[in-house]
Order: C-alpha cells, then structure tokens, then sequence
C-alpha cells in the first residue's frame, strides 16, 4: 500500500514502462501483470511497480472582517513545496496603519512581504490572513495668543479613535479666555466653542495639529458709592 508523507497525496502506480497501473493506494495482484510458467499455471510477472506523489495544493486567502477595512485582494493557489513572499498589503483602514498579517484561528503571524511556506498543508487547505492594525498617533498643541508669541500651553499626544479632552483656561489679569481657534483648517474642530473633547483630529500618522487661544479684554463694572453724609 502506498503512503504519503505530509504535505504529499497519491497519485498512482506506474510499471517499469511507466504506464499508469492502478490509482488505488493498495495494489492488488488484480493490478499486476501475469505469465503463465511451463506447466500451464498462471503466476504474477517479475516486476517494479512505483507509487506516485505530487506535492498537495493549498489557498492563501488575504481577508478583513472589520466593517471599516477597504480594498481587496487576490489569493494565491500554492503548493508545499513553494516558498511564497506575501503580496504587499492593498488594504487601508481610515487612521490606521497596517501592523502585521495573522492566521485566522492561530496566534502564527507574518510581517509584511515575509516569506512563508507550507510543507505539511493538506490538499485543500486554505489559509485566512488578516490584517492587525495599529491606530495613527497625532499631537495636539495648544498655544497662547500671538501677544505671548504662541507660547505652547501643552501638547496632548491623541490616538485615533480615541476621546480626549479640549485644554481650558481660566481668565487671567485683564483678560477672560473665550476659545481655542485651530491653526489653518480643521472640518472636525474649527474652534473648541462648546466642546469639552475632541475625536479623530486627523487621520493622519504623526500629524501636529495647533489651535490658538483666543482672549478679549476684561470688563470691569465700578460702583461709586457716596461716603458723604
């Protein structure tokens, strides 16, 4: 009986002529070829018989279940005898950056443009990979008015689809604080009226995002009261 080793199935027997026998796994006599000796008797005919193997076929299938993932691509069919260097990733996903490849239902993972191969894959096999993302970082600066040359108040170091919070102040001598006003454009906060945080700035991986406070000067109110009496 024929065996295949891993990553192999049977293919068929073949004769020293290399004709195709039988493409059963256990050759039986009923495969062989016969003669008959000198006292008439039908007897199995001296020969080599060779099992064949071909190396088992498998897909890898580049794949996203995540809602927010765009693009597609091509799988590939391979054999496990082939040693394959992974497509470069068409997938994008809004404020993030791809981080690696990982098996579905496994902790195996790839690096982008790695080389990978299969020896022990069965015939049929198809391997999921999926995009592991890692969300874009940004800055975020506050700045005083051009009065106090734009001195920076703080930077708060945001993550993309994460809350933060909008920077305060309270009025100082002279001035009450109205807002911060962004630097440039900004369709997501233009300014920070009413707004307590702040979410997805940008998209944009290591972008610096700055945002001016406004002031207008104090009002006072005087009351003059008449100490005379």
């Amino acid at each position: 009986k024929a065996s295949a080793t891993d990553g192999y199935r049977f293919v068929n027997w073949t004769d020293e002529g290399g004709n195709q026998v039988a493409t059963t796994e256990l050759l039986t006599k009923d495969y062989m070829l016969t003669d008959t000796n000198s006292e008439g008797q039908i007897i199995l005919k001296a020969q080599t018989y060779k099992a064949n193997f071909v190396p088992n076929q498998y897909t890898i299938v580049y794949t996203s279940t995540d809602a927010k993932v765009t693009g597609s691509m091509t799988e590939k069919r391979l054999s496990t005898t082939d040693v394959y260097t992974l497509e470069d990733v068409a997938f994008t996903k809004t404020g993030y950056t791809f981080n690696y490849w990982q098996v579905s239902g496994t902790n195996t993972t790839y690096t982008d443009r790695a080389e990978i191969s299969y020896p022990t894959a069965k015939e049929g096999d198809v391997i999921y990979l999926i995009p592991v993302w890692t969300a874009n970082t940004y800055k975020v600066k506050w700045l005083d008015d051009a009065a106090h040359s734009h001195n920076i108040l703080s930077t708060t170091n945001a993550v993309y689809d994460q809350e933060h919070p909008v920077r305060t102040e309270t009025n100082r001598a002279g001035q009450d604080f109205v807002k911060y006003v962004i630097s440039g454009t900004n369709a997501v906060m233009s300014d920070t009226t009413g707004k307590t945080t702040f979410t997805n700035l940008t998209s944009t991986n290591n972008a610096v995002i700055e945002y001016i406070a406004e002031w207008k000067n104090a009002n006072y109110t005087w009351t003059l009261t008449n100490t005379d009496e």
